[in-house]
C-alpha cells in the first residue's frame, strides 16, 4: 500500500452533511511507480484487484467505505469524475455518499 491520504478535521454543517473540498493528484507516466501499479492491477485475473477504496474515518475509527473499480471503468469506457459512490457501513448499510 501507499501513503495514507487524509483531509483536515472539519465540522459537520447543520444538515449533518460534510462538504469537503479536497483533492489529490498522482502523476502517471510510462515506467513510473503509479503506472506499474495500475498495470499490475489491470493485468490481474481478479477484477477486484483493480478496486480503489475510500475509507471514511471519525477520529481514526472506520465509519464505512466506498470503492470504484478501474477495470469496470475501462470496460464501459467512462470516467467516474464527479460520480457519487455509496459509503457502506456496518451490516452493509448505506451511511452516506462520497463524490469522487
Amino acid at each position: 500500500g501507499g501513503a495514507v491520504l487524509q483531509t483536515e478535521q472539519f465540522v459537520l454543517s447543520e444538515d449533518g452533511a460534510a462538504h469537503v473540498d479536497w483533492s489529490h493528484t498522482i502523476d502517471v507516466f510510462p515506467g513510473g511507480q503509479a503506472w506499474e501499479a495500475l498495470h499490475r492491477s489491470l493485468a490481474s485475473k481478479g477484477q477486484e484487484d483493480s478496486d480503489i477504496y475510500f475509507i471514511v474515518l471519525d477520529n481514526g475509527a472506520s465509519l464505512g467505505e466506498a470503492y470504484i473499480n478501474l477495470e469496470q471503468m475501462l470496460t464501459i469506457g467512462r470516467d467516474v469524475a464527479c460520480e457519487s459512490l455509496k459509503v457502506i457501513g456496518t451490516g452493509d448499510t448505506v451511511i452516506g455518499r462520497l463524490t469522487v
